[in-house]
């Protein structure tokens, strides 16, 4: 049995040297992401317009 997945990555603009490892910032699965389709977009939305970010974007994986 394969489950999906749903993340929302980001990398944080550098502040200091050594800041660039990928954030996983929201997940959900696919049951989760059917119930509630917007959440994972009104979580993107929330970290493009806080101006921490260069990168932002969502990954769906089968596990």
């Amino acid at each position: 049995m394969t489950i999906k997945l749903f993340v929302l990555f980001g990398q944080r603009k550098c502040d200091y040297s050594g800041q660039y490892a990928l954030e996983a910032l929201a997940c959900m699965d696919e049951i989760g992401h059917s119930d509630n389709p917007d959440y994972l977009e009104g979580e993107y939305a929330k970290h493009e317009q806080s101006g921490e970010f260069d990168r932002l974007s969502i990954v769906d994986a089968g596990l």
